[in-house]
């Protein structure tokens, strides 16, 4: 015969199922949040393999081209129904700086926080883009630095400070750099030998070594090489229209 359930019991039971409903309930919610209707900034909350995290598929800097990149944006921001409809990836190639792919501004984050007004506004002093707006499509934040010594906060951009194409030269942030004066975009974004330039979404209001859109660049082009440092394959993403 089985023991019966104390008055008691069966209410701790009932109070845990509840919270248990509330927590489950909690997390759709969040998750089920729409972006801001003028949102036109966000951080790829995966890679283009659908990667969140390191030790997971990637395909390193090979995005299949600018164009890769630039539907992988498009993709994010229709799967959240984001407003604006022409989305393009932060990156230069050899035949475009990125500051000439995002349209005139002003841009805003998932919370309807402005980042920037115009591309003066957004390059100049390089601190428009810091650890407490960088949100990702779905209003999530990936760990900076200073909340996890194994961040993912290396953005791909392929930039200098000015958003216009880098090369590699002598850099800054402690990672060996080697003067080739070839472009710091993997091939334009195809993968191979080489590297690219990155920014760090975490940056700190534009101090050395940290800025947003240039801060080092990666060891290489493969999903090992950029993992090495602190990437998986994320970047930026902006509205044009």
């Amino acid at each position: 015969m089985k023991p019966k359930m104390s008055l008691k019991t069966a209410k701790n039971s009932l109070v845990g199922f509840f919270v248990a409903l509330l927590s489950v309930c909690s997390i759709q919610i969040a998750f089920a949040e729409k972006p801001n209707e003028e949102m036109s900034f966000f951080v790829t909350s995966v890679n283009i393999s659908g990667a969140s995290k390191k030790g997971e598929e990637g395909v390193g800097a090979n995005l299949g081209g600018i164009e890769g990149a630039d539907i992988h944006c498009q993709s994010l921001a229709e799967a959240v129904g984001a407003k604006k409809t022409e989305w393009r990836a932060y990156m230069s190639t050899t035949k475009e700086d990125a500051r000439d792919r995002i349209g005139d501004g002003p841009w805003y984050n998932f919370h309807g926080q402005l980042i920037a007004t115009d591309l003066q506004d957004l390059h100049e002093g390089n601190e428009d883009i810091t650890r407490e707006n960088s949100f990702t499509e779905f209003g999530t934040k990936h760990p900076g630095i200073a909340e996890d010594p194994d961040t993912i906060h290396d953005m791909l951009t392929g930039s200098g400070a000015d958003g216009r194409l880098a090369v590699e030269q002598e850099g800054v942030g402690g990672i060996p750099e080697h003067k080739t004066g070839k472009p710091a975009t993997c091939n334009d974004w195809t993968g191979g030998k080489g590297r690219a330039r990155v920014g760090h979404f975490d940056s700190q209001h534009g101090e050395g070594g940290t800025i947003w859109n240039s801060a080092h660049y990666s060891l290489g082009c493969s999903q090992n090489n950029i993992e090495r440092n602190a990437s998986i394959g994320l970047f930026y993403c902006f509205a044009a229209d």
